[in-house]
């Protein structure tokens, strides 16, 4: 097929956008069928299946475009259960509510002044909930009817409140998703911390505070050299607690060991890792939709293919510095398998056993966000048509999968087959917008049980 220009692109770019394409003109009200509710007449209207998939019943992602691809493919993966579809939807198109942690520095008066409105919010059933594992509360509320309450109101009191504490650094606006991994991880005063994706930094910040002087230390890396700043802006709100900050400018997947800690034996030892680490990985952010809702019409199926091997090598290599007995959080922002469940059972299987699914992040997500569900044991691998492909070898030898779309998939990006790593899965968690009012997030806890296998010797050079 020969190639667009760069003004039909940039054009059909500005359609898209605007709802104007042809395969786009869906009434709002209209029910993308599910695969397996679709009629012979229905595939003919819908498109062109393929000949020789079967399973191959939803046209070419040209003529499909975003107000039902993004729908059409999170149904086909079953990431809830199909009577949960309807409510996941219509919380996918919802604004966050506001959320908020108090720093260190909050003085007791402080907070008393708001959490009297925010306490009589949350005894009258209105929605307003205590975050107790994080000092801090989430409202009923959104940004947008907090800046239209009217002057006087106790909505408009705590507007004004929540803006002084934020300018004084005694407050942190940050989303329940977002506190969630350094929640997990029980840090303690004496760890060494590494935050491998930290920018824009909020993450950083909540770590710090839990060491609260102890004599431990938080890394917190990033790949860019302008989010490197952005980081350090956002967290010389921390004061003297800075102290036990350092900030690097890596590529994760690359992030170079730090020296043995004092009085260790160094020599590549343990001693010389990380006790706890946030691997919060680039990605799709396909999950943050309620705060980006730009993100239904950059969608593709391409994008998690292209994230998936860097989160592998990120999450690798954070495994590589952990030590043994410490603790390791993987998360994403995501909604997909492909970039969750798939990239966790890879590395175990990488990890030949030295890594494991840690249980009891589902409690600390029940507590802090109200509701979770476990992580996926399998799911469908589809292509850019939304054809199902059993493994890696039968898209390949597909004739209706183009040579540069085969290119992108590999073989951890399908379910695992054996039942230990299945199970393990299970015990990761995911976010989901209708059961905890937060945007879409994944979590999984590792623990480092012993020193990783030696790599593969490499075959000399020819």
């Amino acid at each position: 097929m020969p190639r667009r220009s760069r003004s039909k692109s940039l054009v059909r770019s500005r359609k898209r956008k605007a709802g104007d394409l042809a395969s786009q003109r869906l009434d709002d009200g209209d029910e993308v069928p599910l695969a397996s509710e679709t009629s012979g007449a229905d595939k003919t209207r819908l498109g062109r299946a393929s000949s020789s998939n079967p399973n191959a019943l939803w046209p070419d992602c040209d003529a499909w475009r975003p107000k039902s691809m993004f729908d059409v493919y999170y149904r086909l993966t079953a990431v809830v259960p199909r009577e949960e579809w309807p409510a996941f939807s219509d919380s996918l198109r919802r604004p966050l509510p506001i959320t908020f942690r108090f720093t260190r520095d909050a003085a007791d008066d402080f907070r008393a002044e708001g959490e009297r409105v925010l306490s009589r919010w949350a005894a009258e059933g209105l929605g307003t909930r205590r975050l107790g594992l994080v000092e801090g509360w989430q409202l009923h509320m959104d940004k947008h009817q907090l800046r239209e309450a009217v002057p006087g109101s106790d909505a408009a009191s705590v507007r004004e409140w929540l803006i002084r504490g934020t300018e004084s650094g005694l407050l942190v606006r940050q989303e329940v998703a977002s506190m969630l991994p350094a929640a997990t991880l029980g840090v303690l005063p004496h760890h060494r911390v590494l935050d491998m994706c930290a920018a824009p930094g909020s993450k950083t910040t909540q770590l710090v505070e839990r060491l609260d002087g102890g004599g431990g230390v938080v890394v917190a890396n990033d790949f860019s050299a302008l989010r490197c700043f952005t980081l350090v802006k956002r967290t010389a709100s921390l004061g003297p607690r800075a102290a036990s900050l350092v900030v690097t400018n890596h590529a994760a997947q690359k992030m170079p060991r730090p020296p043995a800690a004092r009085g260790g034996g160094g020599g590549g030892g343990g001693a010389s890792g990380f006790d706890r680490i946030v691997c919060d990985v680039p990605c799709t952010g396909d999950g943050t939709t309620r705060k980006h809702p730009e993100v239904f019409h950059r969608w593709e199926v391409a994008l998690a293919l292209r994230q998936h091997p860097l989160q592998l090598q990120i999450a690798m290599r954070g495994c590589a510095l952990l030590e043994v007995g410490g603790l390791l959080c993987y998360s994403t922002c995501s909604l997909n398998p492909i970039e969750n469940e798939a990239v966790v059972a890879a590395l175990l299987h990488k990890c030949g056993g030295a890594v494991e699914v840690e249980s009891g992040a589902d409690a600390v997500a029940a507590e802090l966000a109200g509701g979770c569900a476990p992580g996926m044991s399998t799911w469908p691998l589809l292509d850019f048509r939304l054809a199902r492909h059993r493994d890696l070898a039968s898209l390949r030898a597909s004739a209706d999968v183009p040579v540069r779309e085969k290119r992108l998939y590999r073989a951890s990006m399908w379910p695992p087959t054996a039942p230990s790593l299945a199970a393990q899965l299970r015990r990761c968690v995911r976010l989901l917008p209708h059961r905890s009012d937060s945007g879409g997030f994944f979590v999984a806890l590792l623990r480092k049980v012993r020193e990783l296998p030696a790599p593969p010797p490499r075959a000399p050079p020819r």
